[in-house]
């Protein structure tokens, strides 16, 4: 009898200890240290699991620190990325609104960093280059990809002013290839418009059609060339198309975020969504007409956005 009180004794202290212990560790205390017994009683076999699991709990927690450090370390890079990425897209600023024609342009990321971009500017005080493009990938590659044949494709038209869109393409296609290192591509149209005849002369390299909106409201759809998208294939030789933009006309070119956008049921978007916008909206102005399509992408998609958005739409005005 007086051996079972000892032994009742023994383990109520061991309780007792282990509790204050797992009051410590509950506290924070991870480090403290437990007495192992090394019996193969309850208590034993109940310290040394205790032990083991403070020895997880250190790890576990040593582990979140380190990914959450590395988490908080990649957004800040994102962050930083995506405001570059932003600086360098250009804004209708002053010397682009003009009596003669109008611009619109918005990107909307799928994510933080974008893979489309768009670009316009004067190659001389009477002709506008434009580009709308899309990168193959996403992330930081195609954002320093995008970066490169931006910057790659606006240095050929401003140093070489007699170059034709077909012209510069061809020449930027032999750069990139030389050094895309990762083996991605864009697909690309560069335009050139003058703002005073409304001539445009523009190029395709692997993108869908444009939307050539008539002054009654009726709509083309071209552009198509068949030819590969740029950083795919050596020695490819873009080609020219023109046609004279009549006043009150517009041009809208897009990437494929916007018509193949799906809802939850897979149904596409789709070109035809697209024509009875503009078809319905042309006479309304061109900021109204550009919000109100990315607004019905955006209600189309319900939230499921698996792709960038943009658009750009330059009219001659009347």
């Amino acid at each position: 009898m007086l051996l079972i009180f000892f032994i009742t004794r023994k383990l109520i202290g061991s309780v007792i200890r282990l509790t204050h212990s797992m009051n410590l560790i509950s506290n924070g205390n991870l480090d403290m240290e437990i007495a192992i017994s090394n019996s193969n009683d309850e208590v034993g076999i109940l310290t040394r699991s205790f032990r083991d699991m403070q020895n997880s709990l250190k790890d576990y927690i040593e582990n979140l620190k380190r990914t959450t450090a590395e988490k908080e370390n990649y957004l800040t890079e994102l962050k930083l990325a995506s405001s570059i990425q932003n600086s360098i897209l250009p804004d209708i600023t002053d010397k682009f609104k003009s009596d003669l024609f109008e611009l619109y342009v918005k990107l909307i990321p799928a994510k933080d960093i974008s893979g489309d971009f768009y670009d316009f500017f004067y190659v001389d005080n009477q002709t506008i280059a434009i580009t709308v493009a899309d990168v193959s990938g996403k992330g930081f590659s195609a954002a320093f990809f995008m970066r490169m044949a931006k910057f790659a494709i606006k240095n050929i038209c401003n140093s070489s002013k007699n170059l034709t869109p077909g012209e510069v393409l061809t020449v930027v296609n032999e750069l990139i290839i030389s050094e895309n290192v990762s083996s991605m591509f864009l697909t690309c149209y560069l335009a050139f418009y003058n703002i005073n005849t409304g001539l445009f002369r523009y190029t395709n390299a692997g993108h869908h059609d444009l939307i050539h909106v008539l002054n009654n409201g009726n709509i083309e759809e071209m552009g198509m060339m068949r030819i590969p998208s740029v950083g795919f294939f050596q020695k490819t030789k873009y080609q020219n198309k023109e046609f004279i933009l009549g006043k009150g006309e517009m041009i809208a070119i897009f990437t494929d975020g916007i018509p193949e956008a799906s809802n939850s049921e897979a149904v596409q978007f789709g070109n035809e969504r697209i024509n009875e916008h503009f078809s319905s909206q042309y006479k309304e102005k061109l900021s109204d007409i550009g919000d109100s399509l990315i607004g019905k992408v955006l209600e189309f998609e319900e939230g499921l956005r698996f792709d960038d958005i943009t658009i750009l739409i330059l009219k001659r005005k009347e």
